[in-house]
């Protein structure tokens, strides 16, 4: 099954390196990073700041991995982990997907 699997953080370089990781390691086959502002309760807290989004598209049999990595080297003490389903997917689209996680040769597509 397809994913994208959404994290933040208000370090861009932070999920840059996070991003570049999951691509080497051939986890995710696209990453897209997003500035956004959010606002949520911490500590009792409402807290609003400047963050970053990150979207990866992956095949969800790479989750476990991929949740590993951003737990070890994601700086908040509790890193978003939000996995939607993706449907309709295009068959060539899906095909790729599927083999840039897979090995290094998908760009061929």
């Amino acid at each position: 099954m397809l994913v994208l699997l959404q994290t933040t953080n208000n370090n861009k370089e932070e999920l840059l390196n996070i991003s570049n990781m999951l691509l080497e390691k051939r986890l995710i086959a696209c990453a897209q990073i997003h500035k956004v502002k959010s606002a949520y309760i911490w500590l009792d807290e409402i807290i609003k700041e400047k963050e970053f989004l990150l979207n990866c598209k992956t095949d969800s049999k790479n989750l476990k991995k991929i949740y590993k990595i951003i737990r070890k080297k994601h700086s908040y003490n509790i890193p978003e982990f939000i996995t939607i389903k993706l449907k309709n997917v295009s068959k060539p689209y899906k095909k790729w997907l599927l083999q840039s996680c897979k090995n290094k040769y998908a760009q061929r597509f």
